[in-house]
């Protein structure tokens, strides 16, 4: 995933914690989650904390990418090679973050921060094909 058309130049920090709406699924060789960009393995209520870069075309490629709306998150492009899930995060309090889009194309609002709390459960499974 990633943040392109992000405006400030410097991360803002958090003042209060942020939900946010990240996908995972299940890799079809294991059950182990992952996320479906990086195939990263996650697990439900960890933290995970990440290097977060803004590159001088203003796109962020370093960072723990999510969506700010459960909306935008359901209606994601990505619905083959995994059983996708959505499961509601925080970025808390504190974090560095910097929002922007989700591939410009695509016109969805995302978020990317240096902290990421993944839910204990899934909120979701459905997604909207378009």
């Amino acid at each position: 995933m990633c943040l392109e058309n992000v405006t400030q130049r410097i991360a803002k920090i958090a003042t209060e914690d942020i939900p946010c709406y990240k996908l995972v699924g299940k890799s079809s060789f294991s059950r182990e989650l992952l996320t479906p960009y990086q195939k990263v393995p996650v697990k439900l209520g960890s933290t995970y904390k990440s290097k977060l870069i803004r590159h001088s075309n203003g796109n962020v490629t370093y960072g723990l990418h999510a969506f700010l709306t459960l909306d935008q998150a359901l209606c994601n492009t990505f619905t083959s090679l995994y059983d996708v899930r959505i499961v509601k995060c925080i970025i808390p309090k504190g974090s560095k973050y910097y929002i922007g889009e989700f591939y410009s194309h695509y016109k969805k609002t995302a978020i990317a921060a240096d902290t990421l709390i993944y839910g204990k459960r899934f909120i979701s499974k459905k997604l909207c094909v378009q």
